[in-house]
C-alpha cells in the first residue's frame, strides 16, 4: 500500500490556512470520540489509522491525541523535512505531551540557546570515539554476552520481558547504576515508564499516578548518585561525565539539568532498544537463510568475542545491516511532536504560528521514494550504501537539531546482541511460528505475550 506523495500534484494557486479544530481545508481523521478523541484507535494501531487517513484525506489532517491534545499530522517526505526548519521547535509541544517524563531541563524540552547548551555538554559522551575510549562499548559487549549465555536452552521465555530487562541493565550500566542496585531500579523504572500512556488521570491505580510515585524514587536515587560522584574522582559513566561536562561556552550543567537528562536518556535508552532487540530475534527466527548467513559471518570474522569497539564492529557488515533494517522496519517511534513559531508552508498550505504538528518516523521509514519495496524486510539495502546513511534514511531517530544523540549507542547494542545470539549457535524460535503483532504504546514493540525458545 503506497503512501508516496507526488509533491507536484499538491500545488495550488492560492495557499490555504490551517486553523485549530475541524478546519474544512484540513479535515480531522475519522473515528473521533468525545474526550478521548482518536486515542482508542491510536492505542490499537496508529500506523494503519494514519495510512488510511493519508489515502483518503491527503498528507495534512488533524488528529485528536486525547484529552484536548490536537495536532496537525504532516506525512510524507515533507513531514521529515520540516524537522529541519528553524520555524519548527520541540519545546512547547513536547512539554504539553511528555513533560511528566522528561522534565523542563531535558534536551527534547528545549530549543535555541538552552538546547545548544545541553547538547554541546551531553552529546560528546555518545560519540563512537568517546564510548570506545571509555570502555563503554566493551562493557556493553560483556553484559550482552553474559546474558545471552544464560538464556535457557529448549525452554520458553517471554521475549519482551527478556529484552527489556537486558536493555535496562545496559542503559543503567552506561549511567553508572551499581550492579547490586539493578533489581530495584528495574522495578521502579518500569513503573515510571507507565507515564508514557496518554491518560492524564492522577488517581491511585492509574498509570500517571503510579509513574509519578516512581519518578520521585528515581529522582531521589539520581540525586544520591550525583552527590556521591561529586565527592570522588571522576569515572567513565554518564553521571560522572555530566558532572564534569562543559558546553561550548564553558558552562557546566546544573543538578536539575543532569537529573532531567539522565531520566530521559534512561527512558529512551531502554524502551526503544528493548523493542528493537526483541524484533531482531523475531527476524532471525523467521528467516533461516539470514540466520545461517549471520552464523557464517561470525565464524569467518577475526576475533572470538562480541565486538567491544565500533572499529571492531566493522568486521560484521551483515550484523550491522540487520540492525539497521530492524530499526527501519520496526521503527519504535510512531510520532514526534513539534510546534510552529512562525508562518510556514507545507504542501502549498499556509500553517500559522503555534500550530502543533506531528510527523511519523515509522511512516517515513516506509516511504517508497526512500526505500524501494518498503514493506519488505531487506537487510541488503544497507550493504550497498557508500558511506554513512543520509539523514532521511535514519528518520527513526528524528531530524534537525533534535536528532537523537543515542543513535550510535542503539545501533551498536543491537549489533552486539544479534552477534552474541549467533555466536552461541542456538537459533531463536517463535512458539507461535509466525511474527507477533506490533503494539505501539509506549513505543512500538512485539505483543507482550510473545513466547520464544532457543534450540
Amino acid at each position: 500500500m503506497s503512501v508516496n506523495i507526488d509533491l507536484s500534484q499538491q500545488n495550488r494557486s492560492t495557499p490555504r490556512i490551517a486553523r485549530p479544530g475541524h478546519d474544512p481545508d484540513f479535515p480531522s481523521m475519522p473515528g473521533e470520540w468525545p474526550v478521548v478523541g482518536h486515542l482508542p484507535t491510536l492505542l490499537q494501531n496508529p500506523i494503519s489509522a494514519l495510512k488510511r487517513a493519508h489515502e483518503t484525506l491527503g498528507p495534512l489532517f488533524w488528529v485528536n491525541m486525547g484529552f484536548g491534545l490536537r495536532s496537525l499530522f504532516c506525512l510524507g517526505v515533507e513531514g521529515f523535512e520540516l524537522l529541519k526548519r528553524k520555524e519548527v521547535i520541540s519545546g512547547p509541544a513536547f512539554a504539553r505531551t511528555f513533560l511528566h517524563i522528561a522534565g523542563p531541563s531535558s534536551l527534547p524540552s528545549n530549543d535555541g540557546h538552552e538546547h545548544a547548551h545541553l547538547r554541546s555538554a551531553i552529546g560528546p559522551f555518545f560519540s563512537p570515539g568517546n564510548m570506545d575510549r571509555k570502555g563503554i562499548v566493551q562493557s556493553l559487549a560483556d553484559i550482552i554476552s553474559e546474558r545471552v549465555i544464560q538464556l535457557p536452552e529448549g525452554r520458553n521465555i517471554s521475549l519482551l520481558a527478556e529484552t527489556y530487562e537486558l536493555a535496562l541493565d545496559l542503559i543503567f550500566t552506561v549511567i553508572g547504576v551499581p550492579q547490586g542496585d539493578l533489581p530495584i531500579w528495574r522495578t521502579q523504572y518500569r513503573k515510571f515508564a507507565l507515564g508514557m500512556y496518554p491518560i492524564p488521570i492522577m488517581f491511585p491505580g492509574f498509570p500517571r499516578y503510579r509513574s509519578a510515585r516512581a519518578k520521585k524514587w528515581v529522582d531521589g536515587r539520581l540525586v544520591d548518585m550525583i552527590d556521591n560522584a561529586s565527592a570522588r574522582a571522576s569515572g567513565g559513566n554518564l553521571v560522572n561525565t555530566l558532572i564534569a561536562a562543559r558546553d561550548d561556552e564553558g558552562m557546566s550543567l546544573s543538578k536539575q539539568e543532569i537529573i532531567d537528562n539522565l531520566r530521559v536518556v534512561t527512558w529512551a535508552g531502554h524502551e526503544t532498544t528493548g523493542s528493537i532487540m526483541a524484533w531482531s530475534l523475531v527476524v532471525l527466527a523467521n528467516e533461516p537463510k539470514l540466520w545461517n548467513a549471520l552464523v557464517d559471518e561470525v565464524r569467518k570474522a577475526s576475533g572470538a568475542e562480541v565486538p567491544g569497539t565500533f572499529a571492531e564492529a566493522k568486521n560484521y557488515p551483515l550484523a550491522g545491516a540487520i540492525a539497521r533494517e530492524v530499526i527501519r522496519y520496526y521503527a519504535p517511534v510512531w510520532f514526534t511532536v513539534r510546534e510552529t513559531t512562525d508562518w510556514i508552508t507545507l504542501y502549498d498550505r499556509r500553517i500559522p504560528p503555534r500550530t502543533p504538528i506531528c510527523v511519523s518516523p515509522a511512516l517515513t521509514s516506509r516511504e517508497p521514494s526512500i526505500f524501494p519495496n518498503p514493506d519488505c524486510f531487506d537487510h541488503s539495502r544497507w550493504l550497498t550504501l557508500k558511506g554513512p546513511p543520509p539523514a532521511i534514511m535514519m528518520s527513526q531517530f528524528g531530524g534537525g537539531h533534535h536528532f537523537c544523540i543515542g543513535y550510535s549507542l542503539a545501533w551498536i547494542e543491537t549489533l552486539q546482541f544479534v552477534l552474541a545470539v549467533a555466536r552461541r549457535g542456538l537459533r531463536p524460535r517463535l512458539l507461535a511460528g509466525f511474527a507477533p503483532k506490533q503494539r505501539y504504546f509506549p513505543v512500538g514493540h512485539p505483543q507482550d505475550n510473545t513466547k520464544m525458545m532457543f534450540a
